[in-house]
């Protein structure tokens, strides 16, 4: 008898069920597809804005806009406020050689937009 179950299937010919889960597959791999595409191409997103970032934006500019020794820089605190609405404030407070040659402590505000751009720079010692 079950040879003549097996003798009515024509070989190669795939059954309901195993059709079904072909095409839950290749659903699954569409979807997976047009997900990447609109992730990378359509929507690409941009990094997060960290105190990190802030703070090297802040540290290169102080590096290459203001400082007399841009090797004698040395971080003694940083604080970051704000949000994405409003912008964020970096105060940071360091410690440079000054045009004697002597190590001085200095303060700046930095500015920063929601996005994290660099608005403003406000040095002062």
């Amino acid at each position: 008898m079950s040879s003549e179950a097996e003798s009515s299937e024509q070989p190669g010919k795939p059954t309901p069920k195993q059709s079904k889960v072909a095409g839950i597959g290749c659903l699954l791999i569409l979807a997976l597809f047009i997900w990447f595409v609109w992730a990378a191409i359509i929507n690409p997103s941009k990094p997060a804005f960290t105190q990190f970032s802030a703070e090297y934006d802040a540290e290169h500019w102080l590096k290459t806009q203001y400082l007399r020794d841009p090797d004698s820089y040395q971080k003694i605190k940083s604080e970051i406020q704000g949000d994405v609405k409003s912008g964020y404030t970096l105060d940071l407070t360091f410690r440079a050689k000054n045009a004697f040659g002597g190590y001085t402590d200095g303060e700046a505000v930095f500015t920063f937009d929601g996005e994290g751009n660099l608005k403003s720079a406000v040095p002062s010692q």
